[in-house]
């Protein structure tokens, strides 16, 4: 019998922010929504640069996963106005 490591594990302590989850490819936000979900945490989820802004101006998540390739700009420009704004600078972004 084989062992081998879990792929993922279940969250021992909540976060206390979602988790922003910004892809323009529908499966891929899907699937880490699942992901996510299914490990405990809670993701927020947007499909572009506009609606990732509209959010973020009234939330402030734990983390953000930001996928370069988004429709109506590319992932660097958002990276760039998150790291300018002074109170969304701190947060972490994969």
């Amino acid at each position: 019998m084989s062992w081998a490591p879990p792929l993922l594990c279940e969250v021992k302590v909540p976060l206390p922010r979602p988790i922003l989850v910004i892809d323009g490819d529908s499966v891929s936000r899907h699937v880490l929504v699942q992901t996510l979900t299914t490990a405990g945490l809670s993701p927020v989820s947007t499909s572009g640069e506009a609606a990732a802004l509209e959010w973020l101006a009234q939330n402030r998540p734990a983390l953000i996963l930001l996928d370069l390739f988004i429709p109506g700009s590319d992932g660097y420009s958002l990276l760039r106005h998150i790291r300018g704004h002074i109170a969304l600078s701190d947060i972490p972004v994969v």
